[in-house]
């Protein structure tokens, strides 16, 4: 019962059908009325009897019987596209089962016949085109159809310029210069390498072991090349034997001493004037004072009344005389003849840069001087030597892409700075010394 909201009251049936499964093949069905049915769901074996005489005898699912007779029916081909069909009644029918065929004709050309025998030939063969150089720049095409086309075809070129680039010109005449150089490495065959990069710089690279060279120039000059290339030329005396009992010594500066050296003459005084010769000092009383200072010596020569005798140096001559002769002012006689020679050879440190490095150059002489490896037999332990303060300190040449900032002290104290390792681990350094 439903009652709406003005209370109308309503009465309805909300039966519903059911379907109950009887559990042997049966079901029950009730609708919602209360009728019900059943309904079996099993199935009635129905047979089919060959009589063996062309008969059949069939039974139905409710038991009944029924015989009939079965003919065959048949289809015969007729071989000419048609065919006759015989039904189980014994009627006869002939139908037309023609095919479309397609046949190779073995030349590149195909019959095709449809089923109502219409035929047509399909070539498939292409037909030829052409092309057709007019030889003026321009081309003639012919196609299949036989249509005619002629066109222009310029041609694009590329120039070798043989200084590295190329220009490149297209179909339309725009040219297009462009640089196309590369690095090389040539092998010189003598051990070096030139290695020329793609702007055209060189460097040749030696592998060989650097060889230092000394060349004699011939006019009492020898030029010295390091490891580096670099050359330093320096003056050498020579000595001549003049085959009369006399040699001829050849100095830096183009001079010449004669020596006399067959020991009864005396030595020449490092001139080449005759006239102011060493001469013989005579003394009344047998007496001649020399006094050594450094490498300078006084000489005095006292006479019977007690003057002195006058000394002076002869004009053009490396020797300088001071002093008034007394015994209070002696005379000194001095060689002009700067006294100019090399340190030896020391090592440089310049595996690494660095600034304000130092080396005492008068300490690596004395050091060297003092205690040679090496002598000569009769020759003294030490070679002698200049304080410090006697010495003017010189640097004629140093490596300026390895060295800079060069000086030296008053005392022989170089300091510098090493501003590149050389390639080669090779570099130089001349010092001269100049006694004062």
């Amino acid at each position: 019962t439903y009652t709406n909201e003005d209370g109308v009251a309503t009465t309805f049936d909300a039966k519903r059908s059911t379907v109950l499964d009887n559990g042997d093949g049966t079901f029950t069905i009730t609708d919602d009325s209360g009728t019900s049915v059943t309904v079996d769901t099993n199935n009635t074996v129905t047979t089919l009897v060959d009589n063996g005489d062309g008969s059949f005898t069939y039974t139905s699912e409710d038991g009944t019987v029924t015989t009939f007779t079965e003919t065959n029916s048949t289809l015969v081909d007729n071989a000419d596209g048609t065919f006759t069909y015989t039904n189980e009644d014994g009627v006869v029918t002939t139908f037309d089962a023609k095919r479309s065929t397609v046949l190779d004709n073995g030349d590149g050309t195909f019959t095709i016949t449809d089923d109502s025998g219409n035929s047509v030939t399909v070539d498939t063969n292409n037909t030829v085109t052409t092309l057709v150089n007019n030889g003026d720049g321009s081309f003639t095409y012919t196609s299949e159809n036989g249509t005619v086309t002629t066109f222009t075809e310029t041609l694009s070129t590329l120039v070798d310029n043989t200084d590295g680039t190329f220009t490149y010109t297209n179909e339309d005449g725009v040219a297009t210069t462009f640089d196309a150089k590369r690095s090389t490495v040539l092998d010189n065959g003598d051990g070096t390498f030139t290695i020329t990069d793609d702007s055209g710089n060189s460097v040749t690279v030696d592998t060989n072991n650097t060889v230092t060279t000394l060349v004699n120039n011939g006019d009492g000059s020898f030029t010295y090349t390091s490891e580096n290339g670099t050359p330093v030329q320096f003056q050498a005396s020579t000595i001549t034997d003049n085959g009369d009992g006399t040699s001829t010594i050849g100095l830096a500066d183009g001079g010449t001493i004669t020596v006399d050296n067959d020991g009864v003459d005396n030595v020449d005084d490092a001139d080449n004037s005759p006239n102011n010769e060493i001469q013989t000092i005579t003394s009344t009383d047998g007496s001649v004072t020399v006094t050594q200072t450094d490498i300078n010596y006084n000489l005095s020569v006292p006479t019977a009344n007690g003057a002195e005798t006058i000394v002076e140096a002869a004009p053009d001559t490396d020797i300088s005389v001071s002093g008034t002769g007394t015994s209070a002012d002696p005379y000194l006689i001095a060689n002009t003849r700067p006294d100019i020679f090399y340190p030896p050879s020391i090592e440089v440190d310049v595996a690494t840069t660095g600034t304000g490095r130092t080396i005492d150059l008068h300490a690596e002489y004395i050091t060297q001087y003092g205690t040679p490896d090496v002598r000569s037999a009769g020759a003294p332990a030490a070679i002698p030597t200049y304080a410090n303060t006697e010495l003017y300190y010189y640097v004629t040449y140093y490596d300026p892409t390895v060295f800079a900032n060069v000086s030296v002290s008053a005392t022989g104290v170089m300091q510098y700075d090493v501003i590149a390792v050389p390639t080669d681990y090779n570099t130089l350094i001349n010092v001269v010394f100049v006694a004062q």
